[in-house]
């Protein structure tokens, strides 16, 4: 099971992101963070090219949605991705592919994206 969260601190303008998983080593691979622009966390069937490609977009200004939606389009592996942005106004964006193993969820609000995945061993 993998939960993670992409926040924005309405006072301090603070970005962030947190994981906890049963994977090791998993968060270089999950948590990005750009001061300035926004933080995403990718998971499920990683893909930290969403976040490599989204937060210099982000940084521009466009929405998380805008963001998310063209980089999804682009990645052949999007059915099994789970991926949140956050930006530094505290808009944020959730996907979750429709094949990602075992059960997977997500709720954004704003300043945060949370999302969970639960496989079965």
């Amino acid at each position: 099971m993998t939960f993670s969260i992409a926040a924005w601190c309405r006072r301090t303008g603070q970005l962030g992101v947190g994981a906890l998983t049963a994977r090791p080593a998993v968060g270089k691979l999950v948590a990005h963070v750009q001061s300035g622009g926004g933080a995403v966390a990718t998971q499920a069937t990683v893909n930290p090219f969403l976040a490599y490609h989204g937060l210099p977009l982000l940084d521009e200004g466009r929405s998380p949605q805008d963001v998310l939606t063209e980089l999804l389009a682009q990645d052949p592996g999007r059915d099994v991705r789970q991926v949140g942005m956050v930006d530094r106004h505290g808009r944020s964006y959730a996907f979750t592919g429709s094949r990602t193993m075992g059960w997977a969820g997500q709720g954004t609000a704003p300043g945060r994206v949370t999302r969970c995945r639960a496989t079965a061993w």
